[in-house]
This record gives C-alpha cells, sequence and structure tokens, in this order.
C-alpha cells in the first residue's frame, strides 16, 4: 500500500478548493439557478427545468421522499453536515443499499423514490426493463482524478499495464470495475481473455495472499490500499471510465407531480451538500471517519482523491452512457444494444 505524503495532499486540497468554487459557480449558473431562502429554484432553472417551473404551485409538505443511500451513507452524511437538511418542505426517509442493483430492485418494487448509483448498474437495470432512469449526475470536478484504479503489490514486477498479460486479475464482474480492466487492457491491445479473472472475496487482501496480481478496488479501499505502502497504483480509473454516480427514480415517483418536485428539490439541495462536503474538508473528514470506521488520514484521501459535482443530465454523459452500454452489448452481456437516451429523464435540468 503506498504512503501519501502529507505535502501532495496539501498541494491536491489546495486544488480542490479552486476547481470547487469554479464548478459550483458553473453548476449554479448553467444549470440549476440560484436557490432562495425557502429552497425554491430560481433562474436558469426555472426557465429550462420543466418540473422547477412546475414545482412553485406544488404543496410538498404532504411528501415523503424514501431515499436510498449507498452503503457508506454518504448522502444523508453530506445533507446532515452542510445543514441541508434542516426545514425540508417535506419529510425523507433514508435506507441503505450495498449494492446498485438491490437499489434498483426496491424502486421496481415501490419503496425507493430516489437513489444513489454508479454508472453500470443503469446500464443492467436499462438492459433488464427496469422501469427506473436517471436524474441527476454527478462528474469528478477534474477529470484526471478518480476514486477507482488498479493496484499492484509495492514490489511488483508489473510496472505497466501490457505487464498485465498472463496475470491475476481480481474485480467484480458485471460492475464498473469489469469495464475499467478492459478499456485499461485495450489501450495495450489486449483483451480481458488474455488476464486470469479472479472474484473480489471481501475483507480478503488477495494481493498479500499472492491469489491475484493486481486487482481493481475503489472508493474507501483504495485510499487504504495506497496510504498503507505495502500497493502501488499501476493505473487511475480516470484514463478508463467517467467516474459518474447516479441519481435515479421509478417511473412510478417521476409520473407523480408531488414527488418529482421534492426531488427536483432534493437533487439541487445535494449539489449544494456535495459542493460544502468538497469545500471543508477537516469537518467532512471527522463525519466520514466516524461514520465508516476510517482512520483520519484515509477519510481525508477518500474526500480529496476525486471529488464530484452534482448537476443535471447533459448530452456528454449520455455519451459516456452509451458507450459502456455498447461495451456490455458487445461482450455478451446484455442481449441486445440499448438506447442510453432511454435511460435518463432530462425534465430536472438542461
Amino acid at each position: 500500500m503506498i504512503s501519501s505524503k502529507t505535502s501532495v495532499r496539501s498541494r491536491r486540497n489546495a486544488g480542490i478548493a479552486a476547481l470547487v468554487g469554479l464548478t459550483a459557480l458553473t453548476l449554479t449558473a448553467c444549470a440549476s439557478g440560484t436557490r432562495t431562502a425557502g429552497g425554491d429554484v430560481a433562474g436558469n432553472s426555472a426557465a429550462t427545468s420543466p418540473v422547477a417551473a412546475a414545482s412553485s404551485a406544488v404543496d410538498l409538505s404532504g411528501v415523503t421522499l424514501h431515499f436510498g443511500d449507498t452503503s457508506d451513507n454518504h448522502v444523508k452524511l453530506v445533507f446532515d453536515g452542510s445543514g441541508e437538511s434542516k426545514d425540508l418542505p417535506y419529510k425523507v426517509e433514508w435506507s441503505q443499499f450495498q449494492t446498485g442493483p438491490a437499489l434498483i430492485a426496491a424502486e421496481t418494487g415501490g419503496s425507493v423514490d430516489l437513489g444513489k448509483i454508479s454508472e453500470t448498474p443503469l446500464v443492467f437495470a436499462q438492459g433488464a426493463k427496469s422501469p427506473v432512469k436517471a436524474v441527476w449526475a454527478a462528474k469528478p470536478i477534474d477529470p484526471k482524478t478518480s476514486s477507482l484504479g488498479i493496484l499492484v503489490k509495492a514490489d511488483s514486477p508489473i510496472k505497466t499495464l501490457a505487464d498485465l498479460n498472463a496475470k491475476k486479475v481480481a474485480y467484480a464482474p458485471g460492475t464498473v470495475l469489469e469495464y475499467l480492466l478492459a478499456n485499461a487492457l485495450a489501450s495495450v491491445n489486449l483483451t480481458p481473455a488474455d488476464v486470469t479473472a479472479v472474484n473480489i472475496q471481501p475483507g480478503v487482501d488477495l494481493l498479500a495472499t499472492g491469489d491475484a496480481d493486481a486487482i481493481i478496488t475503489g472508493t474507501s479501499a483504495l485510499s487504504t490500499a495506497l496510504l498503507g505502502g505495502q500497493d502501488r497504483l499501476l493505473a487511475s480509473g480516470a484514463d478508463f471510465t467517467p467516474g459518474y454516480y447516479y441519481l435515479v427514480a421509478p417511473d412510478s415517483a417521476l409520473k407523480n407531480p408531488a414527488v418529482s418536485a421534492a426531488i427536483d428539490d432534493f437533487d439541487h439541495r445535494l449539489a449544494k451538500a456535495e459542493q460544502w462536503y468538497n469545500a471543508n474538508v477537516d469537518d467532512a473528514a471527522k463525519l466520514v471517519e466516524k461514520e465508516n470506521l476510517l482512520t483520519p488520514d484515509v477519510a481525508k484521501d477518500l474526500i480529496t482523491r476525486a471529488p464530484v459535482a452534482y448537476g443535471p443530465i447533459d448530452d456528454g454523459i449520455i455519451a459516456a452512457q452509451q458507450k459502456e452500454s455498447d461495451f456490455f452489448a458487445t461482450s455478451g452481456a446484455l442481449t441486445a444494444k440499448l438506447d442510453a437516451h432511454d435511460a435518463f429523464d432530462q425534465r430536472f435540468g438542461s
């Protein structure tokens, strides 16, 4: 696991502060407009978002928005830490899901109105004709950063991606990790057939046991590995995946005017909450450390490694989703090619 020096982290944090401010201005001016004290969206969003335009006429006092959070409770954490959860015009009930497919199943069953997933589960949800759509997205503020990566032992003879040929690589099939691997191998004229796939085993360090020569992982696991000093980063996911996260909602919620209005309000509040999270690393790290039982250095690295900003679905997001969808269709994981446009509801911004 490679250790991250304080000087490197300090330079990264300084850059993040500037990037967060620039992205916040861009999102606010170009996508979501400005927010009034009462939480309503005004400005460009009112003109460009059909949901926002109609929201002012909707009474949200009787709405309970059921939100499906990730296993690290990230969305609730930033909502509470930033203060965005105060004085909501509707109620929010929170639940946690270990995987994107589990969240999709809950939305399909009607128990969740909105939830957060990474990009790949949306591909398979669309392939399975699940009645859900992505309504809002998080992008890395700096596209050169990623919370995903390919790790090898610090003393491994593997120095380049080409060295993965005929090696044992651990990853979770059918996830963004498989997509990352395929794109990384393609960059050196290899395919997944040129490596031996090893299934990820939660709680097991496959590099330490020798059961894998390389492992594809992300988020806190990546930060923990790199700060430990025994592993090193062979390749960042930034070159091979877009690194998006989506807020997805079932069609039943999207057809309900009051719930849709609450979703629109929640989306914009989350954008502000994530800005707070990125700009207040020390305060946010204390919350992350407590919530996920991480060490202080891992919590800070997790926040600063690849900060994201939320905003509306745009053509670039749909194009990236189409590319990923096409990959899984070509690989045989999907039975037919999909039109990525059908996986999104763009009424929440333009």
